[in-house]
């Protein structure tokens, strides 16, 4: 991944001193896929696939909502950390950086949307196998490591959100579900880990 804009630091700076009740500036993307012969291809993906609320402010209810999630190649946000702030233990043992740093922001302000596209997402061939058991694996994983944030973004905020949260945990297992719901093993991980893991 990487930055396109030469100004997109000023850009996002100007925002926050002009807005105070904004804790971070966030702003749009371009994606690029990887193509089998190594160079990357621009592609459309609606902005709603990733992850932007569709107006220029948004608060942390729409984090918790699954509404918005604020790319960390895309984010400035305030030094919390100069009043003793330090992120709290989960944070580093949760599975994406993006939602959960979101969750810590959004206890000290809202969150300010810039719709230029001042960075580059990269989406790579490499890295997750095509076969049939690995892939579902990974999709699993992927699924429930969104489950595990929103549990310790919950927590966190001391389950301020926990009806939005509910929906977007459910959400989650529901993809799962939706894909691999007729298998037997698929259902009898979900269960474990609703049950005993969550």
């Amino acid at each position: 991944d990487y930055w396109t804009d030469p100004l997109k630091l000023q850009k996002q700076v100007d925002v926050l001193e002009s807005h105070p009740e904004c804790i971070a500036c966030h702003h749009a993307q371009k994606t690029v896929f990887e193509t089998i012969h190594g160079d990357y291809v621009e592609r459309k993906v609606p902005p709603e696939n990733q992850g932007y609320f569709p107006q220029q402010v948004a608060t942390i209810k729409e984090i918790f909502e699954n509404k918005l999630r604020v790319q960390v190649r895309t984010i400035l946000f305030r030094n919390i950390f100069k009043n003793g702030c330090r992120f709290p233990e989960w944070y580093f043992k949760a599975p994406y950086g993006d939602a959960s740093l979101s969750m810590i922001l959004g206890d000290y302000g809202v969150f300010w949307f810039i719709n230029e596209p001042m960075a580059v997402y990269r989406h790579s061939l490499r890295g997750v196998s095509s076969e049939g058991h690995k892939l579902f694996l990974f999709h699993f994983n992927h699924q429930i490591g969104w489950v595990q944030v929103w549990e310790h973004g919950l927590k966190h905020n001391q389950y301020k959100y926990i009806s939005e949260g509910k929906k977007s945990i459910f959400h989650f297992y529901s993809v799962i579900l939706n894909h691999y719901g007729g298998n037997f093993f698929v259902l009898a991980k979900v269960l474990r880990y609703a049950l005993f893991d969550s």
